[in-house]
């Protein structure tokens, strides 16, 4: 096997993957310790949630000491993550709602921070869930706060408790009566 002049980009899992090891029981403490080693040691990715991925939990692996939003934030703030993407190339940034509980006063805080504080030319998305029936106030408030993506699907079809995301159909209708261009037509 001949490697050489090859390169490859290392993506460490420990604080992803490890968590099964740990029963999902790392401190926010311990999180933000060996995330700031691997960072100091030049590690270029470093994935940062609890063992199931974003959202998961699992009988199988144990329940998490920390939401993945509470290890995310410990690690790096939110708006020091998006202005870090925006860097990198993105041409978007997502505030999500994925676990249904933003109320819309949140997601205006959330996507107001986001706007004000990245390019213009910087797109800014929402992705909420419709657990607390809250799917469509709150991507109203994201689109009042600058948002200009929005996602949905039809019937709520998705994640989310079994909630699913801010339901398409009934969503366009209310941006149909508020005078807001969707590209399509309500359903």
């Amino acid at each position: 096997m001949d490697l050489k002049g090859k390169s490859v980009i290392l993506h460490d899992m420990s604080l992803r993957d490890g968590m099964h090891a740990k029963a999902h029981q790392i401190s926010l403490k311990e999180m933000v310790d060996i995330a700031t080693g691997l960072d100091e040691a030049g590690m270029p990715m470093i994935e940062v949630t609890h063992g199931d991925g974003l959202g998961g939990a699992s009988l199988n692996y144990g329940f998490p000491a920390h939401s993945d939003e509470e290890y995310l934030s410990a690690v790096v703030p939110a708006l020091k993550q998006a202005k870090l993407m925006e860097r990198y190339g993105a041409n978007c940034i997502y505030c999500t709602g994925s676990a249904g509980y933003m109320l819309p006063a949140d997601v205006t805080v959330k996507i107001g921070l986001l706007r004000s504080e990245l390019n213009a030319n910087t797109e800014i998305g929402f992705h909420g869930h419709h657990n607390l029936g809250m799917g469509i106030a709150n991507s109203l408030a994201a689109i009042e706060a600058g948002a200009s993506r929005i996602d949905g699907s039809v019937a709520g079809l998705g994640a989310g408790a079994g909630a699913g995301n801010t339901p398409l159909e009934v969503f366009v209708a209310v941006l149909d009566r508020m005078g807001v261009e969707t590209g399509g037509r309500p359903l």
